[in-house]
């Protein structure tokens, strides 16, 4: 019995010594697939830091071209609000203050046409009462009277005349006589009325026939001032529309902007952090695009 055991125990270690042994591999086979472990390990690195420079240089171009985009908006609602108010500021401040100061000016006409119609009107009032007060003082003139007799008779001589022309018993000469007579006649009558006039009114009404011409003057300048005033106004009233709108674009070229840059920021970290070895084999295996500038460089 024991010996049938001892010949079982020998038979199972015979057996099995072979089976480990096979199953033992050489030392040049494990660091061979060592080795490939750690290729294979390393080559996943590059293609995952390559993958991350890749997308971090789309966000770059991305975040530029809507830079471009919204700067380019930018110009083209700032020339058609040039066009549209006649200035070159189209700033939202710019405009902002040249409404305030054409609404001032517009004001300050306004309140000079309502002073200047008041002085009109109490000139002319003054002018006419002092007119027919020295009329009704020329009426009462010996002399001025005695003229308007001669006017009368000089009249009455024309249309005789006229009547002897018209049955032929009269020459043209004699007609064109009488009426010459009754021209001058009236000329003198009249003479005589405005110096009895000026006389009774004095230098005042000459004076103040002087300032209702400036006046008069003063105010179609004021109303053309006026107008052009309007216009202005209403040019920069229909331009509020877009100002709004420039400025939404004002804000989103700088956050455009600042996004751009921090996109490079980013970018900048990637090559800083990238190891010489990983970044020689980005270039041998994938073909490393160029680095881009530095945001300092691109503000410039």
């Amino acid at each position: 019995m024991r010996q049938r055991i001892l010949l079982g125990l020998i038979l199972a270690c015979a057996t099995t010594v072979p089976i480990a042994r096979a199953q033992v591999k050489p030392p040049e086979a494990e660091a061979r697939e060592a080795a490939e472990k750690r290729e294979e390990s390393r080559m996943k690195a590059v293609q995952e830091r390559v993958q991350e420079r890749l997308r971090r240089e789309r966000a770059v171009a991305i975040a530029r071209n809507e830079s471009d985009q919204a700067y380019e908006q930018l110009l083209k609602v700032q020339s058609e609000l040039r066009t549209q108010t006649g200035r070159a500021d189209v700033s939202p401040e710019g405009l902002q203050k040249a409404a305030s100061r054409l609404d001032e000016e517009m004001e300050s006409l306004m309140l000079d046409e309502v002073g200047s119609k008041a002085r009109v009107d109490a000139l002319a009032k003054t002018i006419a009462e002092q007119t027919n007060r020295a009329k009704d003082i020329a009426k009462q003139d010996d002399a001025a009277a005695q003229l308007m007799a001669v006017v009368d008779v000089r009249e009455k001589q024309l249309a005789r005349v006229q009547q002897l022309y018209k049955s032929g018993a009269a020459p043209l000469a004699e007609v064109q006589q009488a009426e010459a007579s009754l021209a001058e006649a009236k000329a003198t009558a009249a003479e005589r009325r405005r110096a009895l006039v000026a006389a009774s009114a004095g230098d005042g009404v000459a004076v103040w026939n002087h300032e209702l011409l400036n006046l008069s003057i003063a105010e179609k300048e004021r109303q053309a001032r006026m107008a052009y005033i309007a216009e202005r106004l209403k040019r920069l009233s229909e331009s509020m529309p877009k100002l709004e709108q420039l400025q939404n674009l004002r804000e989103a070229v700088k956050a455009a902007r600042i996004a751009v840059l921090r996109a490079q920021e980013r970018l900048e970290e990637y090559h800083e952090s990238a190891a010489p070895g990983t970044e020689r084999q980005e270039g041998n295996g994938v073909g490393a695009a160029p680095r881009p500038p530095s945001p300092a460089k691109e503000s410039q």
